[in-house]
């Protein structure tokens, strides 16, 4: 402030006319003062003499309210330039001592008024730029708003929208500015943003029927726009229509096939239980009686043993094709629920892992699609920890709660190579859960192994 000023002093206004008027005032008062000190017309008044150099403050106050702290101080300067001839006169006639005194105070007056103006001054030029620069920069963000091909809405911390472009106002009507924001269906999760400004993204659904458009909404906030200390968010509306159709057809058709696949296991299950499990069992009953029969005609150990020997094999028969019966569609499911179909998996005697499970909260029914594609995941994912990982240990731990059930299963296996491209039992996996709605997370143990888990919001 300092440099300028000095700068100012030395470069005055010359082509302002108030420069010039400044100086013509301060020229007539030193010239009333000079002549009233030379005929002693001041002396005679009861106007004192010293009082005309305080009028000098009404040209160098102006000189500081107009041009700032350089001229003002330049101006101050040039009044004792002119005074010097009064302060001259011989026998103290000019008051020499009162006048220097004045024009000392006037001047020190002078450079506090104007550093004090130039310091508003200062302020005023600043905030003035700044206004400019924030006015540029709102220009230039509703041109870049104007240009985007998204639809796209200024929400204030009140929660309504001040601007949107037109891809939005082709979709929400050009009332939709001034409009709370909650009235077009944006939910309020734009208030809550991370540490980058941003906000989860949610999904938004305008009209009906086949003229229904999709978006998926997302929220940042935008600083520098808007009410100075509010926030102002940013919300682009990306139009996922297509994708979303593509995505309801593709899980469409992932619920069919895997109800095909349910229907083919439960006649597959259903045929081996009424066919060759009752005709074995029909086998196993003849191969007793031949047995007895030939115990009682004194054949003798010699005729029995191969006939004992045939029962029991017809009998290890009966016991797989049941197990594998009641592994395609186990009826325990559509019975008794998820809990005892997953106890009744476990209890089988397959494979040397130890199998355990744990139930958390109260268990409930869930809807019949959700608790086979759970199911089927855990039968999964045991399946492979006994055949794949050399598991020695697999715990199921089924927890339920008022939001959501979750499924988890933890071995202490090899573990999983989380760079190789997903088996067709993985992707299984996945089709069943993205199909119910649920969420699949496979990754490494906490102590080394694989963990499996699916969870399942109630609706």
């Amino acid at each position: 402030m300092i440099a300028r000023a000095w700068r100012d002093a030395l470069h005055p206004p010359l082509r302002d006319p108030r420069f010039w008027v400044v100086q013509v005032v301060l020229l007539l008062i030193a010239a009333f003062h000079l002549l009233g000190d030379q005929v002693g017309v001041l002396r005679s008044t009861p106007f004192p003499a010293s009082e005309t150099v305080g009028l000098l403050l009404v040209p160098i106050g102006y000189a500081a309210a107009a041009f700032g702290l350089g001229p003002s101080v330049a101006t101050a300067l040039w009044a004792w330039v002119i005074w010097m001839p009064d302060l001259l006169l011989p026998n103290d006639e000019g008051q020499p001592f009162a006048d220097v005194l004045e024009l000392t105070l006037i001047t020190a007056v002078a450079v506090l008024v104007g550093f004090r103006i130039e310091r508003e001054r200062a302020a005023r030029a600043t905030a003035e730029r700044a206004d400019a620069e924030h006015q540029a920069a709102e220009q230039r963000y509703r041109s870049l708003l104007d240009a985007h091909a998204s639809p796209t809405l200024l929400i204030d911390a009140a929660g309504t929208v001040v601007l949107a472009n037109p891809a939005a106002r082709e979709v929400f009507g050009d009332t939709i500015t001034g409009s709370p924001a909650a009235e077009v269906g944006i939910e309020d999760g734009w208030r809550t943003t991370d540490v980058d400004g941003a906000a989860p993204a949610h999904s938004l659904v305008v009209g009906t029927g086949n003229d229904a458009r999709e978006f998926r909404v997302q929220s940042t906030v935008v600083a520098g726009l808007g009410t100075p200390g509010e926030q102002t968010v940013q919300v682009v509306l990306h139009d996922v229509t297509a994708e979303a159709r593509e995505g309801r057809s593709a899980r469409a058709y992932a619920n069919d096939l895997v109800k095909v696949q349910e229907d083919e296991r439960r006649r597959i299950s259903q045929e081996l239980h009424d066919e060759p499990v009752q005709r074995l069992v029909h086998l196993s009953q003849r191969l007793l009686a031949a047995e007895r029969a030939a115990g009682l005609a004194g054949g003798g150990e010699a005729l029995a043993d191969p006939i004992r020997d045939a029962r029991q094999e017809a009998i290890d028969v009966i016991a797989e094709l049941r197990a594998l019966a009641r592994g395609l569609r186990p009826p325990v499911l559509d019975d008794l629920g998820l809990v005892a179909a997953v106890e009744a998996l476990l209890d089988e005697t397959n494979g040397d892992a130890v199998r355990t499970l744990d139930v958390e909260g109260t268990p409930r029914r869930l809807a019949p699609q959700v608790e086979l594609a759970v199911f089927r995941i855990v039968q999964e994912s045991v399946r492979n920890a006994e055949r794949h990982s050399g598991a020695t240990h697999i715990n199921v731990c089924l927890a339920f709660s008022p939001e959501e059930c979750r499924a988890t299963i933890a071995d202490d296996g090899t573990g999983i190579v989380t760079d190789a491209p997903p088996g067709l039992g993985l992707l299984g996996m996945r089709e069943r859960a993205d199909a119910v709605g649920a969420h699949l997370e496979v990754g490494p143990g906490r102590q080394g192994g694989t963990t499996v888990a699916v969870t399942v919001p109630h609706s």
